[in-house]
């Protein structure tokens, strides 16, 4: 019962300090800064959003899924909402959101995953495995074969 307690803590700080990570990014200014290192205009919208989900999936292997989907999000709002791309603010935070949930191969990526791990049924480098094919297999069938469905929800153009 202790041991549950600790993980349920554990996770709360995790979901917790991604969203204060995702506040400070916007409120710093980091969000514009980074977005003007690179030029996003020469990009085309569906390129753009396999950035973005691609970005989220590498940064959510390693923090957990919920503090990337908090810091990136403000990011690409700031990207969607600048004239240099033509991509809608909700198209890229649904990117964001792909992206950070495909990530899974880390316990620290999502609570459940952190909750098996502490278990010990379940090792680092099994995880990593399973977890790495899965995400960069889920990324790929997002990015290359979702594109009709895009269009059809509106959240790119035909």
């Amino acid at each position: 019962h202790k041991d549950m307690q600790s993980i349920q803590w554990h996770v709360l700080w995790l979901v917790a300090g991604g969203i204060a990570l995702g506040q400070g990014v916007s409120a710093s200014g980091l969000d514009e800064w980074l977005i003007g290192l690179v030029s996003w205009e020469r990009m085309d919208a569906t390129v753009i959003g396999g950035v973005l989900c691609l970005a989220a999936l590498i940064m959510s292997c390693v923090i957990s899924n919920s503090a990337t989907a908090n810091l990136m999000v403000p990011i690409g709002l700031s990207l969607a909402g600048s004239d240099a791309v033509a991509l809608e603010p909700l198209t890229a935070a649904v990117f964001i959101a792909v992206g950070a949930s495909l990530a899974m191969a880390l316990p620290i990526s999502t609570p459940p995953n952190a909750i098996a791990y502490s278990t010990g049924a379940v090792q680092t480098k099994q995880m990593a495995l399973v977890g790495g094919l899965l995400g960069l297999g889920g990324w790929l069938v997002f990015v290359l074969a979702a594109p009709r469905l895009w269009a059809v929800t509106g959240l790119l153009p035909p």
